[in-house]
């Protein structure tokens, strides 16, 4: 059966590290306050590439723009029921699970704690 991604796309599957993403857009949600609405991949795509300009990127024609690929991955990945934190999907948006707002909650404490030593 033939994948319906694009080379490009399977590429950054392969090399994505989750470990690092997942909790990333997790909190990017908490940012887009979708805990009880659910928010396009546009909105999350912005808010993404504020909280984490290193992260949800790519370069076309010389110029930074949020990649809609890898948050899409991403946002997939923390679907999964080994991390559970998104519930939703690209067409009709995303929120956070009550596990995913207890997570990025956690994350809010820890860096206003950093802040303020």
């Amino acid at each position: 059966m033939r994948s319906l991604l694009s080379p490009y796309t399977q590429t950054q599957r392969r090399r994505a590290n989750w470990t690092q993403l997942v909790p990333q857009v997790t909190f990017v949600l908490f940012l887009c306050r979708a805990t009880r609405n659910r928010v396009g991949i546009e909105g999350i795509a912005e808010q993404a590439v504020a909280a984490y300009p290193k992260s949800f990127y790519t370069v076309v024609d010389r110029k930074k723009i949020p990649d809609l690929s890898l948050i899409a991955l991403t946002l997939g990945q923390a679907k999964r029921k080994d991390w559970g934190f998104v519930a939703g999907d690209w067409f009709r948006g995303c929120r956070l699970t009550r596990k995913g707002l207890q997570f990025a909650r956690d994350v809010k404490r820890c860096v206003e704690g950093r802040r303020k030593t």
